[in-house]
């Protein structure tokens, strides 16, 4: 099933500042995009549930998100840089 990935503005936000912090900013681009293009396809069976949400990772990065699986729609709650 595919799912349309979308960000809250306080998670980009949170994308953005791992990024500029990064020292490897090639690692957290390829994190950001693995884990947008696996989010995009069954979503609802990735990570783990955490609470009424689930965590995601792919090193460096963790996301929270949110699945609507009627509305195909994936909401990153929350992004977080592994050390």
């Amino acid at each position: 099933m595919r799912f349309t990935v979308t960000y809250l503005v306080s998670a980009s936000n949170e994308l953005a500042a791992i990024y500029n912090d990064a020292d490897d900013k090639q690692a957290v681009t390829e994190a950001s995009d693995a884990i947008d293009r696996e989010l995009g396809r069954d979503a609802h069976r990735k990570g783990e549930a955490y609470e009424e949400n689930r965590l995601f990772g792919i090193f460096p990065l963790v996301v929270a998100y949110s699945v609507s699986v009627d509305d195909r729609l994936v909401t990153v709650l929350r992004v977080v840089r592994l050390y």
